[in-house]
């Protein structure tokens, strides 16, 4: 049996496949595509290029089509295998792409990683693929800043399916706090929840919180207002079923605003807020706790949602749209 092509189910019924060339952050883009593409339902494959993921991720996949092609020899045996593809989906633009490329009886779709969006450099390389779907207006804008005459290329919109939970709307009432680390001490901690008079339950995540930390806070916790959670596996449905986020600026992340919550940021006394990403357009800032009120103003709720619907695509994001882009491709 061919070793390229041993984890491929007989007769290959495959009609989309994932490529992945990029050697240290294969599993990683596999990973954030994966879900997604389970969901579909459609009959996939996925390719790698570097022998180690390849070991990696069928000793963790054992049940997936995961096929291995170093050359690009290998590449055309594994594609003839697959009678039925129709599809391949790169999320890098690597080099090795090149190799799939050629095979022009496909559809090639760039489709990019967890942050693409806002990381990759868009080149004219880029042209050798038929679409590339991006999340929302940021990126569309993007690559027409970078990349002038598109030629045949064509920018699909389709959100980022990733986060379809995420941006749902849910009854919660809760306030999820997310504290920074500075030195092993938590720089904005005490002096933020040390005061807190509110009768609000408020969610503190941090997989770095001691018990030291927790046995303090449970002495003066009188209302056991204070909830800890220390597992990461548990901050995004913490934070899915949270009314509002609060935050300081060294903990500030663009994927805070995948929730779609209100975002409340902690500033000291004095200091401005500056951040390369995100404006301060689309946050509330706050220096002091004891007159923070958590009712988010109109203007920058009216910013915010056009920030999510913009970098993210919420609206191509709900109506599910990468995976209904999908299979009309594979029915075509």
């Amino acid at each position: 049996m061919n070793y390229n092509i041993k984890y491929l189910k007989k007769p290959s019924e495959t009609t989309v496949m994932i490529h992945s060339a990029d050697e240290k952050l294969t599993i990683n883009h596999v990973e954030w595509w994966l879900p997604v593409l389970k969901e579909s339902g459609i009959n996939f494959s996925i390719l790698v290029r570097d022998k180690e993921n390849f070991k990696k991720l069928i000793k963790k996949y054992p049940f997936l089509q995961i096929l291995y092609a170093k050359s690009p020899v290998d590449v055309e045996t594994v594609v003839n295998a697959q009678p039925n593809l129709k599809v391949v989906l790169y999320p890098t633009n690597r080099a090795k792409n090149i190799h799939l490329l050629r095979f022009i009886n496909y559809k090639h779709i760039f489709i990019g990683t967890k942050n693409s969006d806002w990381l990759s450099k868009i080149n004219k390389s880029y042209r050798a693929y038929d679409e590339m779907w991006i999340s929302g207006e940021y990126q569309y804008k993007k690559v027409l800043s970078e990349l002038e005459d598109l030629r045949h290329l064509k920018l699909i919109k389709v959100g980022k399916p990733q986060i379809k939970n995420r941006l749902k709307k849910t009854k919660a009432e809760d306030i999820a706090y997310l504290p920074s680390l500075d030195n092993n001490e938590f720089s904005s901690f005490y002096k933020i929840l040390h005061n807190f008079k509110q009768d609000i339950k408020v969610k503190i995540l941090n997989d770095k919180i001691d018990d030291s930390i927790i046995k303090e806070f449970n002495i003066i916790n009188h209302k056991n207002n204070f909830k800890f959670v220390r597992d990461k596996s548990l901050f995004e449905e913490e934070l899915i079923f949270s009314k509002a986020i609060i935050t300081d600026l060294p903990n500030l992340d663009i994927w805070l605003f995948s929730y779609d919550k209100p975002v409340f940021i902690y500033l000291p006394q004095g200091e401005k807020f500056i951040h390369k990403k995100i404006p301060e357009e689309i946050v509330t800032t706050f220096s002091n706790i004891d007159t923070l009120s958590l009712k988010e103003d109109e203007k920058i709720k009216e910013n915010r949602e056009k920030f999510v619907e913009d970098m993210f695509g919420k609206s191509f994001t709900m109506k599910n749209l990468f995976i209904a882009k999908l299979k009309e491709e594979v029915k075509e």
